[in-house]
């Protein structure tokens, strides 16, 4: 009799443990892939009209500027309008003084509260800055300093509400290239929505 308790256990422990929590898509996040790309050579931006109202709502750019210690390629966004970032404070050592975009964590939640670190900013945000100093030697700040593809946290203004979303963003020291790959934003006003994913 207890065999028999045991197996069954068994049993329903591999199942529990072989069951994947399936994702369960959320009718008020709109997810975009959009996979823009430039080169700072290029001098161009990127624009993305993530509400599709048929005004800009961000904007992403490089721009050099000097200094008495060198030269600085500037990675920038540019929240357009109410829209904003979550970002650090407006700093006036950075070209526009600008402050540093602050990566979020996949999974992590974005939403009005922001917890111990940053603000919702509308002023430039610098993902990264590649600083090139007059001995020649090249340093990189920013959370986007890495290469790697980060998150950034918006707070979109519709109709003077606040809606929640995220922005997949790439720079690639190499070739120094900016890659927008994605977005997703919540219909629902004031609601958050979980970084990287569109689902509950």
């Amino acid at each position: 009799m207890n065999t028999h308790r045991l197996i069954l256990l068994a049993v329903m422990l591999s199942t529990a443990i072989s069951c994947k929590k399936e994702q369960v898509p959320n009718p008020n996040v709109v997810y975009e892939q959009v996979n823009m790309r430039i080169r700072a050579a290029e001098k161009k931006t990127i624009t993305l009209d993530i509400d599709r109202n048929g005004t800009p709502d961000y904007q992403f750019f490089f721009e050099l500027n000097a200094s008495d210690t060198g030269d600085h390629q500037n990675v920038l966004v540019n929240p357009i309008g109410l829209n904003s970032a979550r970002m650090e404070a407006p700093n006036d050592n950075n070209y526009l003084n600008a402050g540093e975009l602050i990566a979020q964590r996949p999974s992590s939640i974005t939403s009005e509260q922001l917890g111990e670190n940053g603000l919702w900013g509308s002023d430039f945000a610098t993902l990264a800055i590649r600083h090139t100093a007059i001995s020649g030697k090249v340093t990189y700040t920013g959370d986007w300093a890495s290469s790697k593809p980060q998150f950034m946290a918006i707070r979109l203004m519709v109709d003077g509400a606040a809606h929640f979303g995220w922005v997949k963003i790439g720079f690639n020291k190499s070739t120094e290239e900016i890659t927008v790959y994605d977005y997703a934003w919540n219909r629902e006003a004031n609601a958050q929505i979980r970084v990287g994913l569109t689902s509950f």
